[in-house]
């Protein structure tokens, strides 16, 4: 990222940061997703970033990239962006102790220098979702010792009805909530799948690990990952990030047969 690119933003990354209460010394990300000019169905999304150098010795030293991560990006998406402020997970974090909407999962390529894989957790603080030209946006917030995340509005006038559909929709998409549909049928409404890690295991080796998968590029690893799960490539990635597999860590790798031979029940 050129130097002026990456004076544009940070002066947002600073300021959802100090939103978070986070300090020069955290190991902070800020990150803006967006859809790339890319076909569509690619499940590939960029943006810019601005991290914190304080994991190499460098406190209050920024440092700005741009980047492409792996995600189901399809129509209901197009118009949004999202911002993200969080710390990077380390070793030692455990991101099921988070609500699962604020462990963001990203393979940065190329990403930050930070000492760390590409392969990063984002324990997210806060995030704004919005579209261009819509002064009304969403915000989400969460800190450890919450009961759970808050969701609010920005840019509603005191005493004015703003029109907070596309607010609601953004957060909606954020918290990965699905669409209600009209007239549902008593019965016909499936229940959520994966609700605790054993099931997410099970899934794994059940259908993810039945057979290689014939392809070496990771985003097309991710998705046929996910379509064999039933899930997003977002959701995915979210459920990994709460529920470590190692096995289809493995898959998502490109180690198809260690994984094939070597980690099934």
């Amino acid at each position: 990222m050129p130097p002026d690119e990456r004076l544009q933003f940070l002066g947002p990354a600073l300021a959802l940061r100090d939103r978070a209460r986070l300090t020069g010394a955290d190991p902070w990300l800020y990150a803006v997703l967006m859809r790339l000019s890319e076909p569509i169905g690619e499940a590939v999304v960029g943006g810019h970033g601005v991290a914190s150098l304080a994991p190499r010795g460098l406190p209050d030293k920024t440092v700005g990239f741009d980047f492409r991560t792996s995600f189901s990006w399809d129509s209901q998406y197009d118009g949004y962006g999202f911002e993200l402020c969080g710390l990077i997970a380390g070793p030692d974090t455990d991101p099921a102790a988070c609500p699962a909407e604020m462990a963001y999962r990203m393979t940065m390529e190329p990403g930050p220098s930070l000492d760390g894989p590409e392969d990063v957790v984002l324990i997210l603080r806060t995030a704004r979702v919005m579209q261009l030209g819509i002064p009304i946006f969403g915000r989400v917030e969460w800190e450890p010792g919450w009961a759970q995340v808050e969701y609010s509005h920005v840019g509603v006038t005191p005493g004015s009805r703003g029109n907070t559909r596309v607010a609601d929709e953004g957060l909606r998409l954020f918290a990965n909530i699905p669409k209600r549909k009209r007239g549902p049928t008593p019965g016909t409404v499936k229940a959520t799948k994966y609700k605790d890690h054993k099931a997410w295991h099970i899934a794994i080796h059940e259908k993810v690990l039945t057979k290689p998968i014939e392809t070496k590029v990771k985003t097309q690893i991710a998705e046929i990952a996910a379509s064999r799960l039933g899930i997003s490539t977002s959701t995915m990635r979210r459920l990994q990030g709460r529920w470590q597999s190692e096995a289809l860590e493995n898959v998502l790798n490109g180690k198809y047969w260690g994984a094939f031979h070597s980690c099934r029940p």
